[in-house]
């Protein structure tokens, strides 16, 4: 079963599921049997294009079920997609559409710039898809649907052939595109198959963007395994916990504002969420509240961790159901992932000492996209440096403490940013904080906290340091709080910690 491509994984799965919900959004149910049928026939429409391995087929839609359909027809024919989230400019759309090379562009009629247009000028592009209808000289989504080919299509594309293109700014980078193989897109199904996370049984909540590696992963794992996702076009908290309760959903992925923005939500304390098993965040869960709050509204649910990069096919750590490991840690990686973590000298540390974490394995992504000279900076002699600085406890688990960029110089002295803002954030007031580094005459870099304050409170800067003094050393304190009314984030909830360094640096 895990030695095929999502489609052909997803043929067999229909064999045995059939008239089973796949995918459920907001009124509409894809079946696993429909599934089959209509990405047959996006594939063979995109054949009859003239499109085949290699060529770029760039997404560029919202969370609904046609996005599955067309990610899967993709990649039914070998094609290479490139997931757009919607929330792109009009400008880095241009980019990425010259840089990708792309043939093909799905799209919207109600995009919020005319993407259309845009993809009609790129060189590239041969053909526009657009959904529901296009106009003259566009093919229509829905026709395609109506009139096309369902047979099975022939193309079976090879496991070193490319599957995908991410393009991701992240927190800390100018965006680049993360080239995948179709083996690639094993690793969510294996990982969890290895760890026994999810039956064919479970029910699982999609609220992240399917433009990232965390939507697509729903939709992978369905194919291969046969669960049922339930899709939301954008993340409302009290609608996240409404859809959890009606379609008794047993488990889903978040990112920690996702989480914490349920969890605190009115809904929360009044919704029926026994059938809850499972809750897999990646990223560090500082919010006391929300956590308190989970514990006692869901006492038998796991509340579980992972880590993995998009440049190495994520996630490549879990914490095990049968273990009993903090959800503070990121758990362990899978045999056919190595993890080791080093210092500045190459040299790999023993157990409880920070430094870079590195991963190796089939899991580490073809490379940057038409960028050799970043890859070889970023994957050297076999191994991918992530740039994240970890430590293994005395029972393997990995623990991820923050960035090696992310490190504060304050006199010669390391500090880690992330130690200070998750000291900050168990303030009552704080909703969200990141620390980053402020010039300083004398010591070179001294530490400035910029706030996100809850709705309605109040702080003040006093009472911000006053807060951490007797739990730092002098040197980490923050000797700039600035408060702001929301701190810049990307469309899957994480803090956009590069925007807030640049305007730091200009002045």
């Amino acid at each position: 079963m895990l030695y095929e491509t999502p489609f052909q994984a997803l043929v067999n799965t229909a064999g045995v599921f059939g008239e089973k919900s796949a995918i459920i959004q907001g009124g509409r149910v894809l079946s696993f049997k429909k599934w089959v049928r209509e990405a047959s026939k996006f594939a063979n429409f995109l054949h009859s294009l003239g499109v085949g391995k290699g060529d770029k087929v760039v997404l560029h839609l919202p969370n609904t079920i046609d996005y599955a359909i067309a990610q899967l027809g993709t990649w039914g024919i070998g094609a290479v997609s490139v997931p757009l989230d919607m929330g792109i400019t009009e400008e880095n759309f241009r980019k990425t559409l010259e840089h990708c090379d792309a043939k093909v562009v799905v799209t919207v009629q109600d995009a919020p710039f005319n993407s259309r247009s845009i993809a009609g000028s790129i060189k590239s592009v041969t053909d526009i898809i657009v959904l529901p209808e296009g106009v003259s000289g566009e093919h229509s989504f829905a026709k395609i649907m109506m009139e096309g080919d369902s047979s099975l299509p022939s193309a079976k594309p090879d496991f070193k052939d490319p599957s995908v293109i991410y393009y991701t700014s992240g927190t800390t980078g100018e965006p680049k595109g993360i080239l995948w193989n179709y083996q690639h897109l094993l690793a969510f199904p294996m990982i969890i198959e290895h760890f026994n996370y999810i039956s064919s049984s479970d029910v699982s909540l999609c609220a992240l963007p399917l433009s990232h590696a965390g939507g697509t992963v729903h939709f992978q794992g369905c194919a291969y395994i046969g669960w049922t996702v339930v899709l939301m076009e954008k993340f409302r908290p009290g609608e996240f916990i409404s859809l959890c309760e009606k379609y008794k959903v047993t488990f889903f992925v978040a990112v920690p504002p996702i989480f914490v923005a349920a969890m605190m939500s009115d809904e929360f304390l009044k919704a029926d969420l026994s059938s809850l098993e499972r809750v897999v965040s990646f990223g560090a869960m500082a919010n006391e509240a929300a956590m308190k709050r989970f514990k006692e509204r869901c006492p038998n649910a796991r509340l579980l961790n992972g880590y993995g990069l998009m440049e190495s096919a994520p996630p490549n750590t879990v914490i095990p159901l049968d273990s009993d490991a903090p959800v503070t840690s990121v758990g362990k990686p899978p045999p056919w992932v190595e993890i080791r973590v080093v210092d500045d000298q190459d040299r790999a540390l023993p157990t409880g000492e920070v430094g870079e974490v590195c991963i190796r394995g089939w899991v580490l992504m073809e490379g940057y996209y038409k960028a050799p000279d970043l890859t070889e900076e970023t994957i050297r002699n076999g191994w991918l440096y992530t740039g994240d600085l970890g430590k293994f406890d005395e029972k393997g688990l990995l623990y991820i403490v923050g960035r090696k960029k992310d490190i504060i110089i304050v006199g010669g002295l390391n500090v880690v940013a992330t130690d200070i803002e998750n000291l900050i954030k168990t303030h009552p007031a704080v909703s969200d904080c990141a620390v980053i580094a402020a010039k300083h005459y004398a010591r070179g870099e001294v530490v400035k906290a910029v706030v996100e304050l809850k709705k309605g409170m109040k702080a003040t800067e006093t009472e911000i340091i006053d807060f951490v003094r007797n739990k730092l050393e002098s040197y980490k304190l923050p000797r700039i709080v600035e408060f702001v009314d929301a701190l810049p984030r990307t469309r899957t909830g994480k803090v956009m910690k590069r925007l807030l360094i640049e305007r730091e640096q200009q002045k």
